[in-house]
């Protein structure tokens, strides 16, 4: 399943894509692509009740200049063996209120991914990405040039343990670097994304 949103100047209130109760050995790509100068107050896409040995691709690209207030994806009750990716790119001069990205309720051997890019200039007032009652997750966040990372909360748990590490302030260098969170939770707020 592919979607692609092209429309230059695109003014939506609600963009969804859902894939819900899909089963046995499947490949699912959800894809969405904003354009510049695109205006969306809500944009979701969700993965919900896949079970058995799936690989997903939750995908969602915002270009330069847009502005979107909520961008959320969400991929819920996934069970047995998966590879799971997660991938949000947030282009140069963007604009986004809330961006959140979740994974929920995954057990039994897998591999997850939730990887988020957020380049120069863009304005992100909340990011957040969660993956909850998981063992051995691993975080990847990509920090674009010019970025400062300071006192970031990092909260983890396993088995319903959970306690909050500070992450020290961190300098983006030439190149975008990567900050790598073996922890169950992360979140950046807006004055930890200093520009």
């Amino acid at each position: 399943m592919s979607t692609r949103t092209e429309n230059v100047h695109l003014d939506s209130n609600v963009s969804t894509t859902n894939v819900r109760q899909v089963t046995n050995n499947y490949a699912i790509l959800t894809e969405i692509v904003v354009n510049s100068e695109s205006d969306i107050d809500v944009l979701t896409t969700n993965v919900n009740e896949v079970t058995h040995n799936f690989a997903i691709l939750t995908e969602i690209v915002v270009n330069s200049d847009s502005d979107i207030d909520v961008l959320t994806t969400n991929v819920n009750e996934v069970t047995h063996h998966f590879a799971i990716l997660t991938e949000i790119v947030v282009n140069s001069e963007s604009d986004i209120d809330v961006l959140t990205t979740n994974v929920n309720e995954v057990t039994h051997h897998f591999a997850i991914l939730t990887e988020i890019v957020v380049n120069s200039e863009s304005d992100i007032d909340v990011l957040t990405t969660n993956v909850n009652e998981n063992n051995h997750v691993a975080f990847t966040l990509n920090v674009a040039r010019d970025i400062v990372v300071s006192d970031a909360n990092v909260s983890h748990g396993h088995r319903g343990e959970h306690r909050q590490l500070p992450y020290n302030s961190y300098k983006a260098h030439a190149k975008p670097e990567t900050i790598k969170f073996w922890n169950n939770f992360c979140v950046l707020r807006k004055d930890n994304l200093i520009k």
